[in-house]
């Protein structure tokens, strides 16, 4: 009988515990490498998205400084999700199949339906803790985005109020958009985290 009681797994089957112990830790980087590339993939595929959404609109919109900001938001965009996606595809030919995971059990001895088991086990522990943290992350960043988004917008509300006025502020024109697009970016990227936490 072989007992690993951090894992909660208990086996018929006699195995050196410190050798299966560092298969199935192998099998949990497995599993967190996959939940990797599978996010790489798909926040890949949104920086895409919004590349050409952003090129759209730079392109249709007659105000030069809605052309300069689309524009730069459409390279940022592109190259974001060009090289996720990208990192997605190349981590996606290192995956190790389930199949494989539970032959290499199967080969020292332990039954299918065991192996299978104890595979799904790991995949279920290793899955619930990255949703935790990224639980955690994403709540953090929806915060952070949210105070620099409203932070952003009165800031502005109030630069703009002043040059209503005719104040100039030494003859430069100040719009901070920088801080509104780090909110936005920041906000919508702790939603998706806490969405897929969730899934």
């Amino acid at each position: 009988m072989t007992i690993l009681p951090s894992r909660g797994i208990v086996l018929a089957s006699n195995n050196d515990e410190k050798n299966l112990e560092r298969l199935l830790e192998d099998f949990s980087i497995k599993f967190l490498n996959a939940w990797k590339v599978r996010g790489h993939l798909v926040y890949g595929s949104v920086g895409l998205v919004i590349a050409l959404v952003s090129f759209i609109l730079a392109s249709i919109s007659p105000f030069p400084v809605n052309l300069i900001l689309g524009i730069l938001v459409f390279l940022i965009a592109l190259i974001y999700g060009l090289i996720t996606f990208l990192r997605g595809l190349v981590g996606r030919r290192k995956l190790v199949r389930k199949e494989i995971m539970v032959k290499s059990l199967v080969d020292r001895g332990i039954a299918e339906q065991e192996a299978k088991e104890i595979v799904d086990k790991i995949e279920s522990a290793t899955i619930a803790t990255i949703k935790k943290a990224l639980a955690e992350k994403s709540i953090k960043r929806i915060i952070y985005g949210s105070i620099a988004l409203v932070f952003g917008i009165i800031l502005n509300f109030a630069l703009i109020s002043a040059y209503a006025r005719g104040t100039t502020f030494g003859g430069f024109i100040i719009i901070p958009y920088g801080i509104i697009i780090y909110g936005i970016i920041s906000l919508i990227g702790g939603i998706a985290g806490y969405v897929r936490s969730r899934a």
